[in-house]
């Protein structure tokens, strides 16, 4: 989902900045923050005019990893009012909570602007093997990231 949403917001024009947490190894917070490696990807994630939040949930929660990188990333008193689209993949359809979560989590702790709602696949609707996605969430995808542009370049 997070490639094909890079591809989307390419294709319109975007500037599109990609942190793989797949790809970094960080301690638990807090124990990376003196890390410059961790301060180079925090700068990179708040020099971002819009996010997309894209994440596994495990167990009725995002990934580990994200949480993690959140708070390292949001630790600040600066009011952000940055948009941001929610993108998920779950196994089942009460894993939805944990994407809404993280949307209401970053609506209340750093003042982000959350456009539409959190766009979830379930089982599967997305195929990594064939980089297949359900044509339902191909759309709901597509929908998020076009008004997340719109609002970016307002």
């Amino acid at each position: 989902m997070c490639q094909s949403a890079a591809q989307f917001l390419a294709a319109a024009d975007v500037d599109v900045d990609i942190i793989d947490l797949a790809h970094h190894h960080l301690l638990p917070y807090p124990r990376s923050e003196n890390d410059d490696f961790l301060r180079e990807l925090v700068q990179r994630f708040n020099a971002a005019d819009g996010w997309v939040l894209a994440t596994p949930i495990y167990n009725f929660g995002i990934s580990g990893t994200m949480r993690d990188f959140l708070h390292y990333a949001l630790d600040s008193d600066l009011p952000r009012y940055k948009p941001f689209v929610v993108l998920a993949a779950a196994g089942g359809p009460r894993s939805y909570m944990a994407a809404n979560d993280l949307a209401l989590s970053m609506i209340y702790e750093v003042f982000a602007i959350q456009i539409g709602p959190p766009v979830v696949a379930i089982k599967d609707a997305v195929i990594a093997k064939t980089n297949t996605i359900d044509d339902d969430i191909r759309g709901r995808m597509d929908r998020a990231l076009t008004h997340l542009v719109q609002v970016v370049r307002s």
